[in-house]
């Protein structure tokens, strides 16, 4: 008969402080195909010895034979415990034995027609034993050749060894959750020196002073943004560039927005301002100019979170392959890019300058209305005249070249910028060419150039020039060679250059009233 015992606290017996936990290393580990696992083990300190019980009372001691009950030698050894029960198969996952007994059999004589006498037999287990009342079922067989049978037994161990897996889970327990906090209080500890580092703290006190009045700036957590961009998966990417990465997110309460990771200045004086010039950019309010909605200042690389503009950027719209926009779109973007910078140098407090302006951060809407973007997308630093300026980071093609001289930015830096964007608009040409001939690479340089040599037209995107009158292209080129003036002090300001917009928009009339060709591009840099 096949017998099942039970090991419930089998691995408490394993880990018991009190008790030896492993077996000596030269212990045989099989006896014949049964895998001896400790704490069964042969041999002298090879098993779990019970405190209290001899040599041959010990339930964990395996005794492997190569003889049979008769003393017959057997093909191969087998494993006895408890002194006469022959082991099948040991599990100490489950804490089970399987071990063969004999049967209880009761024999029907066909020649007499009557049962003979009961084979009986019973057995006091060791305390460390009890019988599953699961995996052995009564079975009769019709067999005399079956005698013996199989049964499951559990093993259960003394009360040390409960004890000891018992201050085991408690210890570890006490060890998990001490980890668990010290874990969470390093990772805390990381999110305030990031929010310090990035100015966190003067922000705070900046927005503090500015209670009631009207301003909505959101100091966001990273898990708020991880959320909203399903843990920034790269699906959510809107575009990728020098400034860092921009995802699309969706806040909980059902905003769209566009999230930043950006640039950090070395200089710790500028990362400490970043929180409170962050706050001071968020209070811009311009139909032209993307809204700041709040930034997460917890991490290593500073997110800035913006409104979502969802119909790509002017670099886009005028580089791209396809129809290309009618005069009316471009000198409605021209004017209202002029406004926004504008706003910036004189109505905002204190004046901002962007620093970094050129057509891919000239958002455009499904109207194409202007949204002028990234004015806050690098660090910002104060200069002595209380204007805010953004770090320069440079773009090649429309970066002042007055500055390269003085290492001073100003808001004429905006200007010249501003004059390549008309550039690009009546020409359809980029910036910086590197391909070109070396004349034609810059495109300020050939503009200017082409206009001493009086070959403009040569130049000027060729559907403009055929929709258009001369006058009203030669008034947009003459402005754009004023922005572009190698003196900054003969610059017009952005206030004028908006003005002079506005005029040659009402001028040019029904000659500008081109069809808006709409489109649904996706492109965010």
């Amino acid at each position: 008969m096949k017998i099942v015992l039970l090991l419930p606290l089998l691995l408490a017996a394993l880990v018991s402080p009190w008790l030896p936990a492993t077996a000596a290393r030269d212990c045989l580990k099989t006896c014949g195909d049964v895998n001896i696992t400790y704490p069964f083990g042969i041999g002298h300190d090879c098993y779990l010895k019970i405190e209290g019980s001899d040599q041959q009372l010990q339930p964990f001691n395996v005794n492997c034979s190569d003889r049979g009950d008769d003393g017959s030698l057997l093909p191969k050894p087998i494993p006895i415990i408890d002194g006469n029960m022959e082991v099948l198969s040991i599990d100490v996952l489950n804490g089970k034995v399987r071990v063969k007994n004999l049967v209880n059999s009761l024999c029907y004589n066909t020649s007499t027609r009557s049962m003979n006498d009961p084979i009986m037999w019973s057995y006091e287990m060791f305390p460390a034993f009890r019988v599953s009342d699961t995996d052995n079922k009564l079975t009769i067989s019709t067999s005399a050749r079956e005698s013996h049978a199989l049964l499951t037994v559990y093993v259960s161990t003394p009360l040390e060894a409960t004890m000891g897996v018992c201050f085991l889970v408690l210890l570890g327990t006490i060890m998990s959750c001490t980890y668990a906090i010290r874990e969470k209080k390093r990772l805390a500890a990381i999110k305030r020196l990031h929010f310090k580092q990035h100015g966190g703290f003067l922000l705070f006190k900046e927005m503090k002073s500015r209670q009631g009045q009207g301003h909505s700036f959101t100091l966001f957590t990273k898990e708020e943004l991880e959320d909203a961009t399903n843990k920034f998966d790269e699906r959510y990417v809107l575009g990728k560039g020098g400034n860092g990465t921009v995802y699309l997110g969706n806040l909980k309460d059902g905003r769209a927005v566009a999230i930043k990771r950006c640039r950090v200045a070395d200089d710790e004086r500028q990362r400490q301002e970043f929180g409170k010039e962050m706050l001071i950019l968020s209070q811009v309010n311009h139909r032209n100019i993307v809204k700041l909605y709040g930034c997460c200042l917890e991490v290593e690389v500073p997110m800035l979170v913006y409104q979502f503009i969802p119909n790509g950027t002017l670099y886009q719209l005028i580089h791209r392959d396809g129809p290309p926009p009618p005069f009316a779109v471009r000198l409605k973007i021209a004017h209202e890019t002029a406004e926004a910078l504008a706003y910036l140098h004189s109505m905002a407090s204190p004046p901002i300058i962007h620093g970094d302006m050129k057509s891919p951060n000239i958002l455009l809407d499904e109207n194409y209305t202007v949204k002028v973007s990234d004015f806050g997308s690098s660090v910002l630093a104060p200069t002595d005249n209380a204007h805010l300026v953004t770090l320069v980071q440079g773009t090649c093609g429309y970066l002042d070249p007055e500055y390269m001289q003085t290492c001073r930015l100003t808001d004429k830096s905006d200007v010249y910028s501003f004059g390549v964007i008309l550039l690009e608009l009546l020409t359809r040409r980029k910036a910086l060419t590197m391909a070109a001939p070396e004349e034609e690479r810059s495109l300020a340089a050939y503009f200017l150039s082409s206009m001493r040599d009086g070959k403009l037209d040569g130049l000027l995107d060729v559907c403009i020039r055929d929709e258009v009158k001369g006058d009203v292209i030669k008034m947009v080129a003459t402005l754009a060679k004023k922005c572009l003036d190698m003196s900054s002090e003969k610059r017009p300001s952005m206030r004028e250059v908006a003005e002079e917009l506005d005029t040659i928009r009402k001028i040019c009339g029904d000659m500008c009233l081109g069809e808006i060709i709409h489109s649904s591009v996706l492109i965010y840099s």
